[in-house]
């Protein structure tokens, strides 16, 4: 006995008959019914061709998921996951306009695996979908951030998204007018901040839209508090075509007369007054003139007023006007190699000024004279006319040449001998 005990065949026999055990408890676990519930479904929403042909779709339908439970073969239930079912929402075909929708939920499977049945009904029994067409809109972002400033600062929100793309159902979509970004900042700022706000969807009437179902294209921007000195200056007229040290403020008047400005302290603090464009005031004689110019405020400077232009009234009316009869003429800076020749031997030109300044000059102190070296485009051999400029003694007064002058002028070039 002890002999057979030990043998192989012993061995071998008690191999068998735990198989055998084995198969046959296996055999009862396996056939025996077994129920589980699958959960995490993702519900699937199928629209006509109609409704799909008419521009409508499902929205609202991220994420949204169901359970039910099945019974079966211990094996095949155990093996099931929630890639072999589908759970479909019901009655789909009734759909043909835009609405709000509850709509049954129905299991199916979908998987080789069909030794099984459904033991519940599907968890939630029902879904409510929104069926509209797609719609997009692009509005601007508008800064509500609420902040205070010291006086002589001026402020301005700069955003890093300057608009916001909005989209979903067009029901929703139609409804929202504006898009802001609101904050509040404490206590009183005299430097730029920076901060980041959420984007905020407003209605005409100003409440707030809050909608799943949209999107937004950004849904938060930098938000950038520019803080600035700022100043009033008064706008001046630079003296053009008239002397340098003239007292221009008592024929000049400028409406409006000042402008606030702000800009970068280091701008601001060399900064005393703002002109208008160029104004060759030459060209206006002894009587009352107005004329709309630009401001030539700095690049570097931001125009608070928002004023672009200015009304300047000359008024040359307390001034006089003298006719003068110029013989001496003069040719200054020919360009070696070239000779010129002004065959005008007089000119009548017109001086403005002071009584005073023109009772003390005579027809034999101007000196007319044309200057090559105001001649940006080189110069033309031949006969043309060029501007003559008219030359008053230095210590005449408040005296300048009314309007411009021209004469014919014939250059030759130099004939050189070999």
């Amino acid at each position: 006995m002890r002999k057979f005990l030990k043998s192989d065949k012993f061995l071998i026999l008690i191999s068998v008959l735990l198989s055998v055990f084995l198969w046959i408890g296996m055999s009862f676990s396996s056939g025996s019914e077994f129920t589980k519930t699958i959960s995490d479904i993702p519900v699937t929403v199928e629209l006509s061709q109609e409704a799909i042909d008419n521009g409508y779709q499902i929205f609202g339908l991220d994420h949204v998921t169901a359970s039910v439970s099945v019974t079966g073969n211990r094996m095949i239930v155990g093996s099931l996951t929630k890639s072999d079912i589908q759970i479909k929402a019901q009655q789909t075909s009734s759909i043909t306009t835009a609405g709000t929708y509850t709509l049954p939920l129905a299991a199916s499977k979908t998987g080789v695996k069909s030794d099984y049945e459904f033991s519940s009904a599907v968890s939630p029994s029902t879904i409510v979908v929104n069926v509209d067409r797609y719609q997009e809109k692009t509005l601007d972002i508008t800064s509500e951030i609420v902040y205070k400033v010291d006086s002589g600062y001026y402020s301005r929100s700069v955003l890093g998204d300057t608009s916001v793309v909005v989209s979903g159902p067009e029901s929703v979509v139609s409804k929202v007018s504006k898009a802001v970004v609101r904050d509040t900042i404490s206590g009183t700022i005299t430097e730029t901040r920076e901060l980041t706000s959420d984007i905020i969807l407003l209605d005409e009437d100003g409440d707030v839209i809050n909608n799943s179902d949209l999107s937004m294209s950004v849904t938060s921007t930098a938000v950038t508090i520019i803080v600035e000195p700022e100043k009033e200056l008064p706008i001046v007229v630079p003296p053009e075509g008239v002397p340098s040290d003239l007292d221009l403020s008592k024929y000049i008047t400028v409406e409006p007369s000042t402008i606030r400005v702000a800009g970068d302290a280091s701008v601001m603090n060399n900064l005393d007054s703002i002109p208008v464009e160029p104004i060759d005031i030459s060209n206006y004689d002894n009587s009352v003139h107005t004329v709309e110019v630009q401001v030539a405020v700095p690049s570097s400077c931001r125009n608070i007023s928002n004023i672009n232009t200015v009304t300047v009234t000359i008024d040359f009316s307390s001034l006089s006007m003298q006719t003068y009869t110029v013989t001496q003429f003069e040719k200054k800076n020919i360009p070696d190699g070239y000779t010129a020749d002004v065959p005008l031997k007089q000119l009548d030109v017109q001086l403005i000024g002071t009584e005073e300044a023109l009772s003390s000059i005579t027809s034999e102190d101007l000196v007319a004279y044309v200057d090559w070296s105001e001649m940006t485009e080189g110069i033309v051999i031949g006969t043309s006319e060029m501007p003559v400029k008219i030359e008053i003694p230095e210590n005449s007064g408040y005296v300048w040449v009314y309007g411009t002058y021209n004469a014919n002028v014939t250059v030759s070039k130099v004939e050189t001998t070999q």
